[in-house]
């Protein structure tokens, strides 16, 4: 609700600010399982944060979008915008999405069947998570590797996979 007070008057800030909280407020509607409505403010956060040139509302943005896509189950634009998010993270040094992007990436990289990609990719994720000290995307990239070397039969490796997610994750 706040957030939806907030958007009432965002057109009294500056559209820079108005493309945060329009991200903001779709990143909370996609956490509240709205998603025709977290669809809706993430794509007018997008357009602003372009037409304003805001790089990092703009990572932000996309990659809630990629997000909701994904849980939309269109798995295919889901990768795009989650690769333009990654690209842009990289580009901006928006330091949460690197890593958080490419651990979604190789989710949905996973979902489409391509097992080598998404483990490169989540590897790639946990070996940034690391020198970050991101702990919560690191128990994400931990079970994904874990599911990874379960389907490869790997179950040595799995079982030390999700015995450190468990750990990490009682810490």
């Amino acid at each position: 609700r706040r957030t939806e007070t907030l958007l009432t008057v965002s057109n009294e800030v500056s559209p820079r600010l108005q493309a945060a909280l329009l991200a903001r407020a779709g990143d909370f509607a996609m956490m509240q399982d709205d998603f025709p409505r977290a669809v809706e403010l993430l794509d007018a956060s997008i357009a602003l944060a372009r037409e304003t040139d805001d790089r990092e509302t703009l990572t932000y943005a996309l990659g809630w979008r990629g997000i909701t896509t994904r849980y939309l189950g269109n798995n295919e634009l889901s990768r795009q915008l989650l690769e333009q998010a990654v690209a842009l993270a990289r580009a901006a040094a928006v330091p949460l999405w690197e890593p958080l992007g490419l651990m979604v990436l190789a989710g949905v990289t996973y979902q489409l069947g391509d097992d080598a990609g998404a483990s490169t990719l989540v590897e790639e994720a946990h070996a940034l998570c690391g020198v970050r000290h991101n702990v919560w995307v690191t128990t994400h990239t931990l079970n994904l590797m874990g599911s990874l070397a379960m389907k490869r039969r790997d179950y040595a490796r799995a079982d030390a996979l999700f015995r450190e997610n468990l750990v990490l994750a009682q810490e």
